[in-house]
């Protein structure tokens, strides 16, 4: 069966128009395909964040099985890839991990200041809160390298390593008591020669509240102990019953002054 087409010759410019016309949108289409190829790609990379606030806690079991308790105010950030090419964390604020061992794929924490944590398998604590003088990774068990652009050391069991952000400089220690890193995660304070403003920095996180000091000099006053933390009230009334110190509470604000004879 034959079909004849009726056909009209259109004029030299108009199809010049049309030829043009028919260019720009091509254009646009791959235009708009390109952009919807480009926010579909950001969208797949995007990172899944775990964020815990202030007077909580989390636990949270990554695709390759290891498992990680966050501590208050912390945010942990892994990509949705994660165990496929890497096993790469981000963690701001404090974190126990438990790693699933696997050789050819290095568990990797970053933290601030450039600082890396790689484990194969082990157990491990990283305190890295923004505002705090130092980071400190405790090893339980296992074994750890922590590195930065200035220098890399090995982490055995039961040792601690601390790095000093103002004067960007390492230390290790021999932990007598390792369990003593994880006692956040039994409510537990442990405080070994540590001022009142870094306690201060530990309550707000764990209770939701804002802490002041009638004068600098009150925020220097260091303890050492271990406070099962019951209560806010308990362990308020403790650091008071052994210092020259008193408190006052209005709604979620505690203001330290010294005692008036």
């Amino acid at each position: 069966m034959h079909m004849r087409l009726n056909t009209q010759t259109l004029p030299k410019h108009k199809n010049r128009w049309i030829a043009i016309a028919s260019v720009a949108v091509v254009a646009i289409l791959f235009f708009i395909l390109g952009l919807s190829l480009q926010r579909f790609h950001n969208h797949s990379q995007q990172e899944l964040v775990v964020m815990v606030e202030n007077g909580q806690k989390a636990s949270v079991q990554l695709p390759d099985g290891s498992r990680v308790r966050l501590n208050s105010a912390s945010a942990l950030r892994y990509s949705p890839d994660f165990g496929k090419k890497n096993r790469t964390v981000k963690l701001e604020g404090e974190a126990y991990f438990e790693v699933q061992s696997n050789p050819d794929n290095p568990f990797i924490v970053l933290t601030r200041d450039h600082l890396q944590v790689k484990a194969v398998g082990t157990k491990f604590n990283i305190k890295a809160y923004p505002n705090d003088d130092q980071i400190t990774g405790t090893l339980i068990e296992g074994r750890l390298e922590v590195s930065n652009s200035l220098l890399s050391e090995v982490l055995d069991p039961n040792e601690r390593i601390s790095f000093h952000t103002r004067g960007l400089t390492f230390s290790k220690s021999r932990v007598d008591n390792v369990n003593e890193a994880i006692f956040w995660m039994t409510d537990q304070f442990v405080f070994d020669k540590e001022t009142l403003g870094n306690i201060a920095k530990m309550l707000e996180r764990m209770y939701n509240v804002t802490i002041s000091f009638e004068s600098p000099d009150i925020k220097e006053i260091q303890y050492s102990g271990k406070i099962k933390n019951n209560s806010m009230e308990n362990v308020l009334n403790l650091i008071t019953v052994v210092s020259p110190l008193q408190y006052t509470m209005t709604e979620s604000h505690i203001t330290f002054s010294k005692k008036t004879e």
